[in-house]
């Protein structure tokens, strides 16, 4: 019996050898987890502190200075060399930079080629020269070359997807910009997909020099074919997404503007796209650029674009404005007041004679339009009426020498010449009414609408001072071009 109790005793204290003890893990799998995840994670090297960045840049020109190498640095520095290359503290470029300097990068690249054991400089060194592409200054070449060599040199996972990002889209060859973005146009691939390719997806190189060079250098080749079709429809629309970054231009400076708008509407100056391509170019550059027909302090995006490019997006908005409009007064002013009216006005914008417009809304208007939410801040949405009846609403024109008010009801249409003191000047936030209703050059009551009275008379004084001829088949009521907008 004690044999038995002492035996079961044993059993119960038995334990597993301490080798057993040890709890399995899966290390050469976890180990090739991480190697893995080296490849196929984002490339976005850690860019040192600035306060770090100056001290380094200040370290190595004091070493330029006294005319010794910056191989004297410490291993920690000549890591993070790359990112002081093309930086100053001061903001100056080119010949302020650090790797302007022929010594700086013949010891830079004894020390990568030679002594560097860690891919990170490398990397770095890369993402710098696309973020930056100095291609202006004399070294340029010679880091490329350097960048191609280093890659090619060191067998690292952390270097694989730039390698194979270099290879595949020639990023180190000349003229590598204009050809990467002439490609990701013309390609059939989705834009994202060819910009991760090349790691240029990433936040911090999605608007960088690299691309940016290539797009000036495409648009500047197109904006030279005088005579021809610049883009196709297929690859406008494509240039204009990769120009955009979740809904802001990827390249947001005054010469980039320039160029963008020149590019896209001098070769619409006097003729126009498709309506879908028309629609699809105004929204896209109102959004963008803004109202190109509000006062010059108020339209800064446009601020150096030629007035023969602004205007066309002008034109185009005159009528989608004309469109807004009508389509508020079917809403607030009697459809028999405003029928005849559309017909007439819209007469004057197919010829592309009116300028710029603007909407002045009554209570009952701007309610509408806030409440349809039709109110864009990127046009400078509409002026308040003042000192009218809640339903009453005016639309200003600007046609060449000439101010027009036009009432949506109980008013008469007022024209005053260029330099009259009571013509009204567009894009005021708040008019008062009594001004509208000021003494003219020319004041026509709405009779006769049906007998297209006041349509002749309007007509016949634009005639003979100069203004468009527009003849009653152009403004009868009826045909499919004046009908209500349906938008």
């Amino acid at each position: 019996m004690n044999s038995r109790r002492s035996a079961m005793d044993r059993f119960k204290r038995w334990a597993p050898p301490a080798v057993f003890k040890r709890k399995l893990e899966p290390r050469a799998v976890r180990k090739a987890q991480s190697e893995l995840a080296k490849v196929l994670e984002p490339i976005s090297p850690q860019k040192p502190h600035l306060y770090d960045l100056d001290d380094l840049y200040h370290r190595v020109a004091r070493l330029m200075r006294q005319k010794e190498s910056i191989l004297s640095l410490s291993l920690r520095e000549l890591r993070r060399v790359p990112w002081v290359l093309f930086y100053s503290p001061q903001g100056e470029r080119d010949s302020q930079w650090i790797g302007c300097s022929f010594s700086v990068l013949q010891d830079y690249e004894t020390w990568i080629l030679q002594k560097g054991r860690s891919g990170s400089p490398v990397h770095a060194l890369v993402h710098e020269f696309i973020r930056v592409y100095p291609r202006d200054i004399e070294t340029f070449d010679e880091w490329r070359d350097l960048i191609r060599r280093a890659l090619g040199y060191r067998e690292l996972p952390s270097l694989e997807r730039w390698k194979t990002a270099c290879e595949k889209h020639s990023l180190l060859e000349p003229q590598a910009p204009e050809r990467f973005v002439s490609g990701l146009i013309s390609s059939d691939e989705l834009l994202r997909s060819r910009l991760a390719s090349a790691n240029l997806d990433q936040e911090v190189l999605r608007a960088c020099n690299f691309l940016r060079v290539g797009m000036h250098d495409m648009l500047a080749r197109s904006a030279a074919q005088v005579g021809q079709s610049k883009l196709s429809e297929i690859a406008q629309r494509r240039l204009l997404e990769f120009l955009t970054v979740n809904d802001r231009l990827r390249f947001d400076d005054k010469e980039t503007r320039v160029l963008i708008a020149c590019t896209f509407l001098d070769q619409y100056r006097h003729r126009d796209p498709p309506k879908h391509h028309l629609d699809y170019l105004r929204e896209w550059f109102v959004q963008q650029f803004g109202n190109p027909h509000l006062p010059p302090h108020r339209r800064r995006r446009w601020a150096g674009v030629p007035d023969t490019a602004r205007l066309v997006i002008g034109r185009w908005l005159v009528d989608r404005n004309i469109d807004k409009f009508i389509d508020l007064m079917k809403e607030t002013a009697m459809e028999r007041h405003w029928r005849f009216r559309e017909a007439f006005w819209r007469s004057l914008s197919r010829r592309h004679v009116i300028k710029e417009i603007w909407f002045v809304l009554g209570r009952d208007a701007n309610a509408l339009l806030a409440a349809r939410g039709m109110s864009d801040k990127s046009e400078g949405s509409a002026a308040k009426l003042l000192g009218a009846e809640p339903s009453q609403s005016v639309l200003l024109m600007r046609l060449a020498g000439l101010t027009i008010a036009e009432w949506s009801h109980n008013g008469s249409c007022r024209i005053w010449f260029n330099g009259h003191p009571n013509a009204p000047r567009l894009f005021q936030e708040r008019y008062r009414a009594g001004p509208l209703r000021a003494v003219a050059d020319f004041s026509q009551p709405h009779l006769g609408s049906e007998r297209y009275l006041w349509q002749w008379r309007i007509a016949e004084w634009l005639r003979d001072n100069h203004g468009p001829d527009i003849q009653r088949e152009d403004y009868r009521v009826g045909s499919s071009e004046q009908s209500w907008s349906s938008e």
